[in-house]
Protein backbone atom coordinates (compact mmCIF):
# COMPACT_ATOMS: atom_id res chain seq x y z
CA UNK A 1 0.00 0.00 0.00
CA UNK A 2 0.97 3.27 -0.11
CA UNK A 3 0.57 5.80 3.31
CA UNK A 4 -0.01 9.41 2.76
CA UNK A 5 3.00 11.24 4.50
CA UNK A 6 1.01 13.82 6.96
CA UNK A 7 -1.32 11.24 7.11
CA UNK A 8 -2.25 9.91 10.87
CA UNK A 9 -1.25 6.48 10.22
CA UNK A 10 2.00 8.07 8.94
CA UNK A 11 2.05 9.65 12.27
CA UNK A 12 1.49 6.96 14.53
CA UNK A 13 3.62 4.20 12.67
CA UNK A 14 6.30 6.33 11.85
CA UNK A 15 6.14 7.14 8.07
CA UNK A 16 4.60 7.28 4.87
CA UNK A 17 5.20 6.03 1.30
CA UNK A 18 5.17 2.16 0.70
CA UNK A 19 5.01 -0.57 2.73
CA UNK A 20 3.53 -4.42 2.28
CA UNK A 21 0.47 -5.32 4.45
CA UNK A 22 -2.10 -8.14 4.14
CA UNK A 23 -4.36 -6.72 1.93
CA UNK A 24 -6.59 -9.85 1.09
CA UNK A 25 -10.41 -8.39 0.91
CA UNK A 26 -12.25 -8.98 -2.55
CA UNK A 27 -14.31 -5.95 -2.00
CA UNK A 28 -13.53 -2.57 -0.49
CA UNK A 29 -14.08 1.08 -0.74
CA UNK A 30 -13.21 3.32 -3.55
CA UNK A 31 -12.86 6.83 -4.00
CA UNK A 32 -16.50 7.53 -5.36
CA UNK A 33 -17.65 5.29 -2.55
CA UNK A 34 -16.16 6.56 0.80
CA UNK A 35 -18.13 9.60 2.99
CA UNK A 36 -16.88 13.09 2.03
CA UNK A 37 -16.02 13.75 5.53
CA UNK A 38 -13.37 11.12 5.43
CA UNK A 39 -10.01 11.54 3.88
CA UNK A 40 -8.27 8.42 2.18
CA UNK A 41 -4.91 8.23 3.61
CA UNK A 42 -3.80 4.97 2.16
CA UNK A 43 -4.45 3.07 -1.21
CA UNK A 44 -3.75 -0.14 -2.33
CA UNK A 45 -0.96 -0.24 -5.16
CA UNK A 46 -2.66 -3.41 -6.97
CA UNK A 47 -5.83 -2.63 -7.07
CA UNK A 48 -6.45 1.36 -5.56
CA UNK A 49 -8.93 -0.02 -2.93
CA UNK A 50 -8.47 2.80 -0.01
CA UNK A 51 -7.20 0.94 2.55
CA UNK A 52 -7.03 3.47 5.23
CA UNK A 53 -9.42 6.11 6.47
CA UNK A 54 -9.63 9.07 8.59
CA UNK A 55 -11.62 11.74 10.50
CA UNK A 56 -9.76 15.42 9.86
CA UNK A 57 -12.51 16.09 12.26
CA UNK A 58 -11.34 13.62 15.14
CA UNK A 59 -8.15 13.72 16.91
CA UNK A 60 -7.66 9.80 16.86
CA UNK A 61 -10.14 8.25 14.26
CA UNK A 62 -7.99 5.83 11.76
CA UNK A 63 -9.73 2.91 10.00
CA UNK A 64 -7.88 -0.17 8.05
CA UNK A 65 -9.22 -2.52 5.75
CA UNK A 66 -5.79 -4.64 6.12
CA UNK A 67 -5.79 -6.77 9.06
CA UNK A 68 -3.27 -5.30 11.91
CA UNK A 69 -4.27 -7.65 14.44
CA UNK A 70 -1.85 -10.54 12.77
CA UNK A 71 1.37 -8.81 13.56
CA UNK A 72 3.80 -11.70 11.82
CA UNK A 73 2.70 -10.04 8.42
CA UNK A 74 3.39 -6.93 8.73
CA UNK A 75 6.24 -4.75 9.40
CA UNK A 76 7.09 -4.21 13.29
CA UNK A 77 6.33 -0.47 13.40
CA UNK A 78 2.31 -1.47 12.78
CA UNK A 79 2.43 -2.56 16.73
CA UNK A 80 2.00 1.53 17.05
CA UNK A 81 -1.13 1.28 15.84
CA UNK A 82 -2.25 -0.97 18.70
CA UNK A 83 -0.23 1.13 20.96
CA UNK A 84 -1.99 4.30 20.19
CA UNK A 85 -5.06 3.40 20.36
CA UNK A 86 -4.88 2.24 23.61
CA UNK A 87 -2.93 5.46 24.60
CA UNK A 88 -5.99 7.63 23.41
CA UNK A 89 -8.57 5.30 24.93
CA UNK A 90 -6.69 5.31 28.45
CA UNK A 91 -6.58 9.19 27.43
CA UNK A 92 -10.53 9.14 27.35
CA UNK A 93 -10.99 7.21 30.44
CA UNK A 94 -8.94 9.46 32.53
CA UNK A 95 -11.47 12.41 31.52
CA UNK A 96 -14.38 10.43 32.56
CA UNK A 97 -16.55 11.29 35.74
Amino acid sequence: IYIAPGSKLAAVVGSGGFVRVNSRHETGIREADKSSSLLASAYSLEDGVIEVLESPDHRWVIGVQFQPELRNELPPHFDRLFQSLAERAGEFEDRSP
